[in-house]
């Protein structure tokens, strides 16, 4: 019923967030030391940041929903700014395309 992911799948997510954190960490060091993250204040979280870890949330109608989905599933947040629509295999599924999750 939900979607598999067998060891080589984990392991191409675990490379890309590696790859991510690396460029993450070559960002910082590019960026203009004055200018810092909205998410620290020093070593320290920033009140936004403690504000969001607080409030955020897997938004969803129901608690049961999180049923469909497999217990490794990760969850990323929306690229806001990116144009690409995105199509939840899991809200087809329930509307009746039975083709969604294979």
């Amino acid at each position: 019923m939900g979607l598999t992911r067998n060891e080589d799948d984990k392991d191409l997510l675990d490379s890309l967030e590696a790859e991510v954190s690396r460029w993450r960490d070559i960002q910082e060091h590019v960026i203009n030391a004055n200018f810092g993250s909205i998410f620290r204040a020093g070593t320290a979280l920033s009140k936004f940041a403690s504000s969001m870890k607080r409030h955020a949330d897997l938004y969803m109608s129901s608690v049961d929903n999180l049923r469909f989905y497999s217990v490794e599933q990760r969850f990323y947040p929306d690229g806001g700014h990116e144009s690409v629509p995105f199509i939840d295999p899991l809200l087809d599924y329930i509307i009746g395309d039975d083709d969604a999750l294979t």
